[in-house]
């Protein structure tokens, strides 16, 4: 028979297939095109087929009669070079879309279909965008086509989201909450009316990126249908309304719940952080980002001394707000972002890299954030009243105006300076002078860049129509700007063998220092009863704290190294050291820091006084009870005595420092001997952290 085996070759056939009977294949029509068998899928065997359909290759879907291998492997070469040519088409005009997309965003427009209108729920949409990033596993993946096709298939089958424990969240220290207890927490609508004002009207305080008028409705939405609010924006609320009771504190706004009272902003900032946890912050649920900096800024603002816990807490920030693509400009994320969307994205990401800077210098810690990976841009000058969630097209204001985010603008353009001098300062390799002299010519271009409204000048010489948050705001950036160069230059004070370059870094850091003292005086004394900012006083905060005490350090360091100083040079030098040090003590009643700062410079100032530097012989004396420990109410002739010291997230340093970390005290003048520094640090330090209990850590 023609279909039995060749008689002479059965002696071969066990040889290299198994013992059974060869099974002879019938040429069977096909029951699926040739595009579903490669893909080895369910056809329909329909002309064309669904799957082909669906996926725009009708022309690759044909169904041929049984062939030989040679017929269909040529069948199969021109199957696939159909369905590339469709895909590459495909993606021509993918390209071009997106192309007019981001034109078109970079113009300050949208662009959506003209049958489409704008939902409220855009703003949550672009909350639960995820950025990810060339070296991610996914966006290799969303670029092959067949898997990405099957898992389109799958995405409607996901199983049931796993049980969330009720359990202490390590990050914000607190459990979940439920909207019974938020409803019984929250007091009258009038006393939160009250609270928010206070918050939103404090220009040099507020976060820039809460837009009033777009919180007021989403405000007014919560009051009428609480749930309908998700309960990272309810933690916002109750962040607001603690920096709130800090501003009512000082300025006697009554509630009428009675008050208010300092344990109100406490149970506030605890609730906020419960409304984080309830709400799922780290899965990226909408208002996540801003949920997390608010309360991080809220617990900023009430600590009088420095709270290492705040820096870990910000490292969490950063990661979420680069999963979500702040860090990336926002038509490079999605092109569903709105104009509106995107400037506030840039507010927030302005806030993030203000507060990664400020806990990087305060920690001593490189910073968290590489800018060669970011491409964020700069906020516009526009004021909250500019522009709103429907605005399609934002057009600036020009830098003529003391506008609050014009400050901030200016304050970014100094921190892409100043974050180089950062890493200067902690490289391990020792920097050369040559690099410090470039970053110096970068930080004076900058400093005469600054807008003529926002130009530094003393209190008493500013206009009588200057709102109290300009003149802070000048103050802010003219102090950031004289740290930035004591910061660059004080490790050049220890290069004494070469005379030129201690010389030049000496006199820098003498004319910074000088002036950064001059204006913790100005401060000091128009924030007294009758000065011209007594009444704006919360604005006041430890921002200063770190940039005074280098100052004061430098000054010390002057006397000591400077034999030949004139006696008329060297008793400025010592009375304004004298200055610095009354208004330390004037602190040291509200804050631990604020007393070891104090008793630093008496021990300065006494070695000064003595002339006595290289023997080191004289003692430091006995410190008095008010020395010893801080009391836990403020006295009557303390003009911060009401313990408001809030902070503002945008300003220099505004944290205080952790002196523990930052001493011994070598550390600034490494290079000098004579100096037993080990000596008074462990006469001196002082931990204010150490009888507090985990509960205080975490309120």
């Amino acid at each position: 028979m023609s279909d039995m085996p060749d008689p002479g070759l059965s002696q071969f056939t066990t040889v290299f297939r198994a013992s059974q009977s060869r099974r002879i294949k019938r040429n069977r029509q096909p029951v699926s095109c040739t595009a579903c068998q490669k893909r080895k899928s369910r056809c329909d065997r329909r002309q064309p087929c669904a799957a082909c359909e669906k996926r725009g290759d009708g022309p690759g879907c044909h169904f041929g009669p049984a062939a030989s291998a040679a017929a269909a492997a040529a069948a199969n070469l021109g199957s696939n070079r159909t369905e590339v040519q469709n895909r590459l088409s495909k993606l021509e005009a993918l390209v071009k879309q997106l192309a007019e997309e981001q034109t078109a965003a970079r113009n300050g427009t949208h662009v959506q279909d003209g049958n489409v209108d704008v939902q409220p729920s855009r703003t949550e949409d672009a909350a639960r965008l995820e950025y990810r990033g060339p070296t991610s596993w996914t966006s290799v993946v969303d670029n092959i086509h067949d898997i990405q096709s099957a898992l389109e298939a799958e995405d409607n089958d996901q199983g049931p989201e796993s049980d969330v424990l009720d359990v202490t969240d390590i990050v914000c220290g607190s459990s979940r909450t439920t909207m019974d207890e938020i409803l019984r927490v929250l007091p009258p609508r009038t006393d939160v009316d009250k609270l928010s004002s206070a918050y939103l009207n404090a220009k040099f305080m507020s976060i820039p990126f809460i837009h009033p008028g777009q919180f007021r409705r989403q405000y007014d939405k919560f009051w009428a249908d609480p749930a309908s609010m998700s309960m990272c924006w309810i933690s916002i609320l109750f962040s607001i309304m603690s920096c709130g009771i800090k501003i009512a504190l000082v300025k006697t706004i009554s509630l009428s719940s009675g008050g208010p009272e300092s344990q109100d902003a406490l149970l506030y900032m605890n609730m906020a952080a419960k409304c984080l946890v309830t709400g799922q912050y780290l899965k990226g649920s909408p208002h996540s980002v801003e949920a997390l900096i608010t309360h991080v800024h809220s617990r900023h603002i009430h600590g009088q001394d420095s709270d290492a816990t705040l820096w870990t807490m910000f490292g969490t920030v950063v990661r979420m707000a680069q999963r979500h693509g702040y860090h990336r400009e926002a038509h490079k994320v999605s092109a569903k972002i709105t104009p509106f969307e995107a400037e506030m994205r840039r507010r927030v990401w302005f806030t993030i890299m203000s507060y990664d800077l400020l806990w990087s210098i305060q920690q001593g810690m490189p910073p968290m954030i590489h800018e060669d990976t970011c491409d964020t841009a700069l906020p516009l000058n526009l004021a909250d009243e500019d522009f709103d969630e429907d605005s399609m097209a934002l057009v600036p204001r020009p830098a003529t105006e003391p506008l609050p985010i014009l400050a901030y603008i200016t304050k970014y353009r100094l921190m892409h300076i100043l974050r180089p001098i950062v890493r200067h300062a902690l490289d391990i390799k020792r920097e050369t002078a040559a690099d410090a002299a470039a970053l110096g010519t970068a930080l004076d271009k900058w400093h005469e860049s600054v807008p003529a409204c926002l130009k530094y000048r003393p209190i008493r010489e500013s206009s009588f129509t200057d709102a109290s948050h300009t003149i802070y705001h000048r103050n802010m950036l003219e102090m950031t700007y004289h740290t930035s160069r004591c910061v660059l230059m004080r490790s050049f004070l220890s290069s004494r063998s070469q005379s030129s370059i201690y010389t030049h870094a000496l006199a820098i850091c003498r004319t910074s220092a000088l002036q950064l003292i001059d204006m913790q005086v100005d401060v000091h004394r128009e924030t007294q009863p009758g000065g011209r900012l007594y009444e704006d006083r919360f604005m006041v905060s430890s921002l200063s704290l770190f940039s005074f005490l280098i100052a004061a350090m430098i000054l010390v360091l002057e006397l000591h190294d400077c034999d030949q100083m004139p006696q008329e040079e060297r008793a400025h030098r010592t009375q304004v050291l004298r200055s610095a040090q009354t208004m330390w003590e004037t602190r040291s009643d509200t804050s631990a820091d604020a007393a070891h700062v104090n008793r630093i410079l008496k021990a300065m100032l006494r070695r000064v006084d003595s002339q006595d530097w290289q023997s080191g012989s004289d003692t430091l004396g006995e410190t008095t009870p008010a020395q010893e420990e801080v009391p836990e109410k403020a006295s009557e002739s303390n003009p911060w005595s009401d313990g408001v010291l809030p902070t503002d997230p945008h300003g220099f340093l505004e944290g205080s420092v952790e002196f523990d970390a930052m001493l011994p005290m070598e550390s600034f003048f490494n290079d000098v001997e004579g100096l037993d520094w080990n000596s008074i640090d462990s006469y001196l330090r002082y931990d204010p952290m150490e009888n507090l209990t985990m509960g205080e850590t975490f309120p």
